[in-house]
């Protein structure tokens, strides 16, 4: 198996979860249903990207990690650390 690939695979597997479990808001207190959905499209997006050119832009998980540590829960972050594995996989 492609270690990238596999860290996308683990962290859509912990949106997914997330999603499941009806994480209804985010730190905020704002809704978190559109958020996660977003996010989770976000990473089948970049995994599909990494499967086709084997790498990922390094300043788009800059960003999607950081957006998503603005409004994640305290209790959810176990994606932000999935998300961190896929910065590991790809170097």
């Amino acid at each position: 198996m492609d270690p990238l690939l596999d860290a996308f695979d683990k962290a859509i597997a912990e949106v997914a979860t997330a999603e499941r479990a009806g994480i209804t808001r985010t730190s905020g207190g704002e809704p978190a249903g559109h958020r996660l959905a977003a996010l989770r499209r976000e990473l089948e997006l970049g995994r599909e990207r990494a499967s086709e050119t084997g790498t990922v832009d390094a300043e788009w998980l800059r960003v999607l990690i950081r957006s998503t540590m603005e409004w994640i829960p305290d209790t959810r972050l176990r994606i932000v650390a999935a998300l961190g594995g896929i910065a590991r996989a790809r170097t």
